[in-house]
């Protein structure tokens, strides 16, 4: 049985996709899915950070520590 995403999420593992190769990875890993879901308007995730008072940019900064510089 395949797993079926909504709009946002496919959006999403996109992005992570996205991320992923910018940075020269072979593989996406869950820092990238992090980033992933920090793209687009209006989503699950956006709001969360909303209620968390973060911002997508503060949580794209914090995660993009951790990972290699881009390409």
């Amino acid at each position: 049985m395949a797993i079926q995403f909504t709009r946002n999420g496919r959006k999403a593992m996109l992005w992570a996709q996205v991320e992923a190769m910018r940075r020269g990875e072979l593989y996406v890993e869950p820092e990238h899915l992090l980033l992933g879901l920090t793209h687009g308007e209006d989503t699950g995730a956006l709001r969360l950070l909303d209620r968390l008072n973060l911002s997508p940019l503060q949580v794209r900064e914090a995660i993009s520590v951790s990972l290699k510089p881009e390409s």
